[in-house]
């Protein structure tokens, strides 16, 4: 349990035979509205998503994330290819790094404070 009082689980686990019908990733974020879950289909790359296009799941609804680069999913391979030949329109940024923590700040600051903190 964390401070916030919030209960959270990992766990992890590998080396599993690819066998039909066995996903060798699952991640899933189950929260007060809702579930998230990512389910990885590639059985060669076991317990890693940055290379495969993984299928994404909304409360049980399989969600369109429509192209990406190569017409997969946005992977770590795909921004490092962008990096190293200076397309840097391809990939987070340290400025959208700088965005995201100033936006989970002001939603763990909104979380002690009790109400919406501007921006």
């Amino acid at each position: 349990m964390l401070n916030s009082g919030v209960v959270y689980n990992i766990f992890y686990r590998s080396g599993y035979a690819h066998t039909p019908g066995r996903s060798q990733f699952v991640w899933e974020i189950d929260g007060e509205d809702g579930t998230i879950r990512i389910v990885g289909q590639d059985q060669k790359l076991a317990a890693h998503i940055s290379g495969e296009e993984p299928d994404v799941y909304l409360n049980g609804v399989k969600v369109d994330l429509g192209p990406g680069p190569n017409g997969g999913f946005y992977s770590a391979s795909v921004a490092w290819k962008a990096f190293a030949e200076g397309r840097t329109d391809e990939y987070a940024s340290i400025e959208d790094a700088v965005k995201n923590q100033t936006i989970l700040a002001a939603v763990e600051r909104s979380g002690e404070l009790g109400r919406a903190v501007s921006l």
